[in-house]
């Protein structure tokens, strides 16, 4: 078994990688390790006969093998007016977004080598298995022991749209996302379900920096439970320095004549910091 990488652009550093087969028991067996420069391109290999591998019954996991990689980026030092420097910042990010980039090739082109159907709300998606499981913890323990989901390389998700899920696909695969503007506070319950901590930290300062008059009630009423209680106290914040104009908008004027009361509760929260608790999700 081998596989080639390249240089990363021109950029003199050497690259450490180690490669090893994990087994039925998730132990790291056969491990090779590489120490290759800018000169020779990075050749990763990692060898192992054709008996061996179907003989040796703890490599072949439900018929599949697993391969682990590590690889760390290491920058030839410099010498300037005498003293040696070295810095990796600069390298890893070049390399990370070099990574994401081909990571998101992946997401987006390769369809034959998924290894898990998942069902969102009758939307299919495809995924890998170990891709999920290297991101959300909460994919880590489905894939890693015998639940019905690993074993039936299947996965329903019925409690998120599949234009959400497909964001935190996007994520989970490249670190990034391509609607969070529009999606934020969707997004922000979709990674609390798979412990995403990454994404709700950006979802959150989404909504902070983009708080406006229009989403500042949306956000309000969002459902009382513990992930939304952040977004609540941002918007009481935002209604604080900014209730005239919030009152002149369409929905306040909506909910002053549908629901009253949620509006009495949301004015005593306003007027009480110390409360954050008593407003109903809109019926």
């Amino acid at each position: 078994m081998a596989a080639s990488g390249g240089k990363c652009g021109k950029r003199p550093f050497l690259v450490r990688t180690k490669f090893a087969i994990v087994n039925e028991k998730r132990e790291l067996v056969h491990q090779k390790e590489h120490l290759e420069g800018p000169d020779r391109g990075f050749p990763y290999i990692l060898l192992i006969g054709k008996r061996e591998l179907f003989d040796s019954s703890d490599l072949l996991v439900n018929e599949h093998l697993t391969v682990y990689c590590e690889i760390e980026p290491i920058r030839l030092q410099k010498t300037i007016s005498g003293k040696k420097i070295v810095n990796l910042t600069d390298e890893a990010k070049y390399c990370c977004e070099q990574l994401n980039s081909k990571l998101e090739w992946l997401f987006e082109n390769i369809i034959s080598a998924r290894d898990v159907d998942i069902d969102v709300r009758g939307h299919k998606f495809k995924a890998h298995k170990a891709i999920l499981s290297a991101k959300s913890p909460v994919f880590a323990a489905m894939f890693s022991h015998e639940f019905t989901e690993n074993v039936s390389h299947h996965v329903d998700v019925p409690d998120i749209e599949p234009e959400i899920f497909k964001e935190v696909l996007r994520f989970i695969y490249n670190g990034r996302t391509t609607k969070m503007k529009e999606m934020a506070v969707k997004l922000f319950f979709a990674a609390d379900k798979y412990l995403l901590d990454e994404l709700k930290q950006q979802c959150q300062s989404q909504s902070i920096n983009r708080m406006s008059a229009e989403n500042c009630m949306e956000l309000l009423f969002l459902p009382n439970h513990h992930p939304a209680e952040q977004f609540k106290k941002n918007a009481l914040n935002f209604f604080r320095k900014d209730s005239a104009r919030i009152m002149t908008t369409d929905m306040w004027k909506k909910m002053k004549e549908d629901q009253p009361s949620n509006l009495f509760e949301i004015l005593e929260m306003v007027f009480n910091p110390l409360v954050l608790s008593s407003v109903v999700t809109p019926t």
